[in-house]
């Protein structure tokens, strides 16, 4: 944050403690501010001190896959502050469980911050590759998870949601995200 100190005086010159010489200075640093005022010869002072207040700090870290039953911890707390989270609850800490958009206000000696953060939730069911298949002579067939927003790897070393074989085989691709590990294979 920042303040703008002003000594404005009719008919006056100004000598800051920075060696500015306009009519305000704009501060945004904790520290003793000065001013000399001259009109027609005669000089007066002044200081200020600013003192910084400790703001709120958030960090509610990086969108978040969580595994089916794992739970993510948001805790937030600060000396001195007041919380609102989106549902309504005051607490500095919450305990999430379920997929969704989280967010948090913290007021902190009259200062204001805000963060928010996505939970997903990674259910291993949807490593699926289907039931097996039949491949025709000189035939391909077209292989896919619908595993949402995670990394999938194949046993042929490839990435991605889908894979084209054209050979017989048993195929599987793997998830891993946020220490889950699912596997389908075909």
């Amino acid at each position: 944050a920042s303040a703008t100190l002003n000594a404005s005086t009719p008919n006056a010159t100004y000598l800051w403690s920075d060696a500015s010489t306009s009519s305000s200075l704009d501060v945004s640093a904790p520290g003793i501010y000065t001013v000399q005022v001259t009109v027609a010869g005669c000089t007066g002072s002044d200081a200020l001190e600013v003192i910084g207040l400790d703001g709120p700090v958030i960090d509610l870290g990086p969108d978040t896959t969580l595994c089916t039953g794992q739970s993510l911890l948001l805790d937030v707390t600060q000396e001195s502050a007041e919380y609102l989270w989106e549902d309504g609850s005051t607490l500095p800490t919450r305990t999430v469980t379920e997929a969704g958009d989280y967010r948090v206000e913290v007021i902190r000696n009259g200062c204001f911050a805000e963060e928010d953060i996505t939970v997903s939730i990674f259910d291993p069911s949807s490593v699926d590759l289907g039931p097996d298949q039949r491949l025709c002579p000189g035939g391909s067939a077209v292989l896919t998870c619908a595993a949402a927003d995670v990394p999938l790897v194949w046993s042929t070393g490839a990435q991605g949601s889908s894979i084209v074989v054209q050979s017989s085989g048993t195929y599987w691709v793997e998830a891993i995200t946020s220490g889950c590990t699912a596997r389908d294979s075909v």
